[in-house]
């Protein structure tokens, strides 16, 4: 469209601007040209911090900015650009920049890296655009450094004030996603301290100083390369070399003062991530495993020394000959230390360590009840699985009959249980009115979805039969569950030790043994203890869980 019949035209050239907001740049839908050249321009600003929307078309058009003394290349993420990968998607237009003082550096690098396939096929004459700045690159076209891939050479150096150590260099080169810092020759006696900040991986150069401890520093998780040769290294760092095995290719090279310390994690070094070629280790007994390292790892083991307190300097690699005979007197004597500390743990280790895992099986075997008279309100609780309904018949039609026959004052939630109490109160209250927790245990109990009680019974029966000597608890095991079928640490132990009655047993005795089980306090009356139950004594013969219900239809 010609420039004299288009409406969407600005024309602010040949002015005195220094500066130039986002928004005078950018607008949605299609316009011919928007002129500022020929100012004084050096930056571009957002003053509204305006975010541009990925989802609106802004352009076509040209923005003219020529002939302005920029000095750098736009951050456009400053400028509204979230992701400058999309900056392709909302600018459908040219920006003119010819004439600028731009630096060709680390900022205008990752712009550059996203246009390059572009630049390589498509040539417009507002690409022209030269470098001001460094002097190694003054004078450039920087479309042509793009086409013969040179973006390496877009760098920044980092100073001291704003991170790099004092008398290092510091260099950003975002090409390579890289931050070299090289320290090298500097008369350095530790690594540096801190490294400035960045989102690349660091390669620390710290060859020919003065360190003697390679110690561990927060950024070396961050680093790729470090290059330590020729220094006088006597320790290395535990923590250092855990964090640098990681990541990290370490250069040891040339370190001929006596390295003491060692660590046994360096092992985990691959060959190809450790140069350690000249370099002198204090070696003994504690270092035995250096020669087979060496050996497997392939890591130039003739140029590895060990230095030794009976044989003097020798090849890491020899290490295991070399100091047979020193390790002998120190073998034996772990040896003698070794068996004195397994004899101790055996000794005192594995009783704690039984007593541990068994305590309720012996709390329940060397229990010893109180046998004096204690008054309670009830003498049976009998918890079950309410929802049950074969274990509920047998409780109310087999075994608390029998039960009563003994005049033993029972309570039972199904039956004795007020609606509209709250259970847990009302758990809690009985319990610590009752002599005998009596557990009818089923696969179910302790596990019915929906109805917690039981599990609260138990607690609470629990930890009265722990603290009271007058209290007991009795099981039956109604299901013939296994120990390892129970999920609660005390009620597998009360199977563990046997401290259970079989409701499947075979001599037809299961409420006798309940009887037996549950006891009494009360001295009852001669006529009492004399007089037999008038419960159906064929009630006894039951084989098994499943025939009760035809035992009972016979008497």
């Amino acid at each position: 469209m010609d420039r004299a019949t288009c409406e969407l035209y600005l024309n602010a050239s040949y002015n005195e601007l220094t500066s130039l907001d986002i928004t005078n740049i950018v607008m949605s839908g299609p316009f011919c040209e928007r002129d500022f050249s020929h100012n004084q321009m050096t930056e571009l600003t957002n003053v509204l911090n305006q975010v541009l929307d990925p989802d609106i078309n802004y352009g076509p058009g040209i923005v003219n900015m020529s002939d302005n003394p920029f000095q750098r290349w736009p951050d456009f993420r400053k400028l509204g650009v979230q992701n400058l990968a999309m900056l392709g998607t909302l600018f459908d237009f040219g920006f003119d920049f010819r004439g600028a003082n731009f630096s060709c550096d680390c900022e205008m690098e990752p712009f550059l890296e996203l246009a390059k396939e572009v630049i390589k096929k498509i040539w417009l004459d507002y690409f022209d655009v030269r470098c001001a700045r460094p002097p190694n690159l003054k004078g450039e076209l920087i479309i042509d450094l793009v086409k013969k891939n040179k973006l390496d050479l877009f760098v920044c150096t980092i100073d001291a004030e704003n991170g790099c150590p004092v008398n290092c260099k510091c260099t950003e080169q975002p090409s390579k996603s890289r931050f070299i810092v090289d320290c090298q020759g500097k008369g350095l006696r530790e690594l540096p301290q801190n490294l400035p900040n960045t989102s690349f991986a660091y390669e620390l150069d710290v060859r020919d100083n003065e360190i003697s401890v390679l110690e561990n520093r927060n950024y070396l998780g961050q680093i790729t390369v470090l290059k330590a040769s020729n220094n006088s290294l006597q320790r290395l760092d535990d923590e250092a070399i855990t964090t640098l095995l990681t990541t990290a290719n370490v250069t040891l090279a040339n370190n001929t003062d006596l390295i003491y310390y060692f660590p046994k994690t360096i092992q985990y070094f691959n060959s190809h991530s450790i140069d350690l070629q000249n370099v002198v280790l204090f070696c003994d007994c504690d270092t035995l495993w250096l020669s087979d390292w060496l050996d497997v790892r392939q890591i130039g083991s003739d140029s590895i020394f060990c230095q030794t307190q009976n044989h003097g300097r020798v090849r890491a690699i020899n290490l295991k000959v070399s100091l047979l005979n020193e390790c002998e007197t120190l073998s034996f004597t772990s040896a003698i230390v070794s068996i004195f500390l397994a004899s101790a743990i055996i000794c005192f280790g594995v009783p704690s360590l039984l007593i541990y895992n068994f305590k309720y099986e012996l709390s329940i075997l060397f229990r010893r009840n109180d046998t004096s008279i204690c008054e309670y309100q009830y003498d049976i609780y009998i918890s079950s699985d309410e929802g049950n309904d074969q274990l509920r018949v047998w409780i109310q039609q087999v075994l608390m009959p029998y039960l009563q026959t003994f005049e033993y004052r029972m309570y039972v939630p199904m039956r004795d249980c007020l609606p509209g109490n709250i259970a847990e109160e009302e758990c809690k209250n009985i319990l610590q009115k009752t002599r005998c927790f009596l557990v009818i245990l089923s696969k179910s109990y302790l596990c019915q979805e929906g109805r917690p009680r039981t599990e609260m019974e138990w607690k609470y029966a629990w930890d009265l039969y722990l603290n009271d000597k007058h209290r007991k608890i009795v099981m039956i095991n109604f299901d013939h569950l296994s120990a390892k079928l129970v999920r609660p640490r005390q009620i597998k132990a009360f199977l563990r030790v046997g401290k259970v009655i079989d409701f499947g047993n075979r001599d037809g005795m299961h409420l006798y043994k309940v009887q037996k089980a549950v006891g009494s306090e009360k001295k009852k009356s001669k006529d009492l203890r004399n007089r037999r139950p008038i419960f159906s004594i064929r009630i006894l013969n039951f084989r098994n869980q499943v025939d009760f219900q035809r035992q009972i239809s016979m008497t």
